[in-house]
């Protein structure tokens, strides 16, 4: 959605492809009844990092996945604000990652998150306001890189944990700061981050929020309208 930008869809401009919730969205009785019924038949995967939807069990196992190593990284005993089902599944405090998508005017750099493992919900975009030097950074990192460069909220030794859900509140009462190292030639589909090229330093005054939603508050589309145009 962009301010200003206005088009219209009828209903013989829209095919549906796939319209389904996510578990973690539903009553759970249904599930743990199939799951009970059909113990060989309903088989967790969520360890798995298939490359596409048809790649079979022993390959898709072996690929390395970022919710298994680097979103992993969780300060110890913190769990962050939930709105789902699965009552008994908690939500770390953790590391997180950012594509750098595109540049914008006046050294500003869009931000968008890469979604940790479920139950991690939180779909953000934010916009960063660099110095020169961090821009020669991101434009080191983004020049011939087959990916978006990544930025990691960890600077050396020190990581920074944080929950998308208490974004909002951080940077509004100016207590958000992460340190981040910018990669270039990751790999997100068999993880791996690529090569580091600098840092660049955040905090409250250099963030503007464009997003920052849970995923079930996706679904209200006029909400989300009124949330990105009034930023």
């Amino acid at each position: 959605m962009v301010p200003g930008l206005i088009f219209s869809l009828d209903r013989g401009d829209v095919e549906l492809i796939v319209y389904r919730y996510l578990p973690a969205y539903l009553p759970q009785e249904s599930l743990r009844k199939a799951i009970k019924a059909n113990p060989t038949i309903v088989l967790p995967r969520l360890g798995h990092a298939p490359l596409h939807a048809t790649e079979p069990e022993q390959t898709a196992s072996q690929h390395k996945s970022y919710i298994a190593t680097d979103g992993a990284i969780a300060a110890s005993g913190d769990a962050c604000q939930h709105d789902y089902y699965l009552k008994n599944a908690a939500v770390p405090k953790t590391i997180h990652n950012f594509l750098l998508v595109a540049e914008g005017a006046d050294n500003t750099v869009i931000a968008v998150y890469y979604t940790d493992q479920a139950p991690h919900n939180w779909q953000t975009v934010l916009r960063l306001k660099l110095s020169d030097e961090e821009m020669k950074v991101y434009r080191a990192a983004r020049a011939g890189s087959k990916i978006p460069p990544v930025l990691q909220t960890r600077v050396g030794d020190r990581s920074y944990f944080f929950c998308m859900s208490d974004l909002l509140r951080q940077i509004g009462s100016g207590e958000f700061r992460a340190g981040g190292t910018v990669y270039r030639d990751s790999d997100l589909s068999d993880y791996r981050l690529g090569t580091p090229v600098g840092q660049i330093e955040l905090d409250a005054s250099k963030l503007a929020v464009l997003v920052n939603r849970n995923l079930a508050s996706l679904m209200n589309p006029l909400a989300v309208a009124r949330d990105v145009l009034g930023r």
